[in-house]
């Protein structure tokens, strides 16, 4: 009887075994992703304490609106200026300026909780669409940043941190609509429609993903958008972009939002080649973090044409899977499979499209460096670049699998190798963006202690002297040529100009403050300065300077 059971054999049998061990906590995806996230958060709210990125005048705009917002004074549909890009950033941070006052740090505040939320999306969307351990990795790489990433997540310029979050949750929810959301539908509908005109208000950067996302619902519940559910989405639509809406009813001659934005491509002729150069071999190292501050080597650009060439892999997979998916689904949550694979052909079609649209601008091509911020939501599409890698580790085997895995631990020594890099570089920024912080609190209590209640100044350093003084103090711009310069808020430019002693400030050495004091030598035979704080000249002469 060698093969009795182990009872026969005269052996103890325990019928109540002890349940299996439960797997370490490293093993769930869900909480490793939670960390990752929570030290992404971390970083960021270290940083933005800390002062890091510097403030400028384009972000003291956004605050501007939000304390105008706080006090209901004004109620601004577009950021100040021009008429377009929406006011969402000043909303958010309206109640906590209304509690705290003028502060770029409660200013900051509410792009933190945009960040969490995208995070959060991400990991829901490629959990659902891919798996889960590869959703882990995607909270993993969107928790670290390079100096222009972080710029784009931490600075208040409006319209790029919330596209981000919200081509996610389009994404999400139309996959949900598709293939489990069978309770209160109509409010499924009603939410893509209302996040999508919310959206398309604040920045008509996103339009891609808005299509992409679009068109997996068209796919998925096209006969429902035929009817009762289309009603509730256009319902959404329209209480989203109600602002913009109700802007384009009256709008000036050629400020409505289809004249505006069909000139954003307006400017000289740009070749082809130099507007393809700087959209891609600058612009996807740029927003994909591979670049440093102010510079991209042509090491960091070889990362362009790897970049595309994997979202084109990515749709190219997602494509074939579709075809043996099969049809058309007669009902929704019919086909998860099919819908699946919309959603990541949707992920790499979001990013070529708007690398296609970004390189036909001039802007691409003539100031690649400072208009990389138009590819903002590329990081949305981080799934579809990792995915063919990812699929590749996966399926390999034997000695292929020994030389992915060799691949894979090389990338992960590059990437540990970034993560390293942007600490590195982000943390020499913060002691400049401490000093000039520093220098710009100096130049506040200056004036206040002077009394000066108007002055004259650059662009860069106007709105953030309007907005740390909470509009105590307003000031008007001049450029280059002591002539007036552009105004976003033209309420300041008439304040100044009645004032019988405006001061005058300039950064030391530039060009506006070398020809200001020749000016004055010229006509008073002094240079008049109040003082020099920090990096700042101050001139307040004993009446007011005629300027050329």
């Amino acid at each position: 009887m060698q093969n009795a059971p182990a009872s026969l054999a005269g052996e103890r049998v325990d019928l109540n075994p002890p349940p299996p061990r439960r797997r370490p906590w490293l093993r769930r995806p869900a909480i490793v992703a939670t960390v990752l996230g929570a030290l992404g958060v971390a970083f960021r709210l270290v940083l933005i304490v800390a002062g890091y990125p510097r403030a400028d005048s384009d972000e003291a705009t956004v605050g501007l609106g939000a304390l105008h917002i706080a006090t209901g004074r004004d109620f601004p549909i577009f950021f100040y200026g021009q008429h377009y890009m929406g006011t969402i950033e000043s909303y958010l941070a309206a109640p906590l300026l209304a509690v705290g006052g003028p502060s770029t740090l409660l200013l900051r505040l509410p792009l933190i909780a945009l960040y969490v939320g995208f995070l959060v999306a991400m990991y829901r969307l490629v959990a659902a669409t891919y798996n889960a351990w590869f959703a882990v990795l995607v909270v993993g790489v969107l928790a670290l940043g390079s100096d222009r990433v972080l710029k784009d997540q931490l600075i208040a310029h409006g319209g790029t941190m919330e596209v981000k979050p919200a081509a996610a949750v389009l994404l999400l929810l139309a996959y949900a609509l598709a293939t489990g959301w069978r309770r209160r539908r109509a409010a499924g509908f009603f939410l893509w429609g209302l996040v999508a005109g919310l959206i398309l208000w604040e920045h008509l950067v996103v339009v891609p993903y808005v299509l992409v996302a679009a068109g997996v619902l068209v796919a998925c519940a096209g006969r429902e958008l035929a009817g009762r559910m289309g009603a509730w989405l256009l319902a959404g639509l329209v209480v989203g972009a109600g602002p913009l809406i109700g802007y384009n009813l009256h709008p000036a001659p050629g400020d409505d939002s289809l004249s505006i934005f069909l000139r954003q491509n307006d400017g000289p002729a740009v070749p082809l080649l130099q507007r393809l150069g700087g959209g891609t071999l600058m612009g996807v190292p740029l927003s994909s973090g591979m670049c440093g501050p102010g510079v991209c080597q042509p090491w960091q650009r070889a990362w362009a044409p790897v970049c595309l060439a994997l979202l084109v892999a990515s749709a190219v997979l997602a494509v074939r899977a579709l075809r043996r998916s099969g049809g058309r689904p007669a009902e929704p949550a019919a086909h998860p499979e099919r819908a699946r694979q919309l959603v990541r052909l949707a992920l790499a079609l979001g990013a070529l499209l708007s690398i296609v649209a970004y390189t036909r601008s001039p802007a691409a091509g003539l100031t690649p460096m400072e208009s990389g911020r138009y590819l903002c939501c590329l990081p949305v599409s981080v799934p579809a670049i990792l995915w063919p890698l990812w699929r590749l580790w996966e399926q390999g085997a034997g000695r292929v699998r020994v030389r992915v895995a060799t691949g894979g631990a090389a990338l992960a020594l590059v990437v540990v190798a970034m993560a390293v890099t942007t600490t590195a570089v982000v943390t020499s920024a913060v002691a400049d963006a401490r000093a000039d912080g520093r220098d710009q609190r100096h130049l506040v209590e200056a004036l206040r202690a002077a009394g000066v209640r108007h002055l004259y100044a650059g662009y860069w350093t106007c709105n953030r002297v309007s907005f740390d003084t909470g509009e105590s103090i307003t000031c008007a711009v001049l450029d280059d040529t002591l002539r007036p310069g552009f105004d976003r808020y033209l309420p300041y430019r008439v304040a100044v100009a009645v004032d019988s002693r405006p001061a005058y400030v300039f950064v030391a050495g530039t060009v506006p403050d070398t020809r200001f004091r020749a000016y004055l030598r010229a006509q008073e035979g002094s240079d008049a300065p109040l003082r020099v704080v920090g990096r700042y000249r101050v001139y307040w002469p004993t009446t007011r300077v005629e300027l050329p």
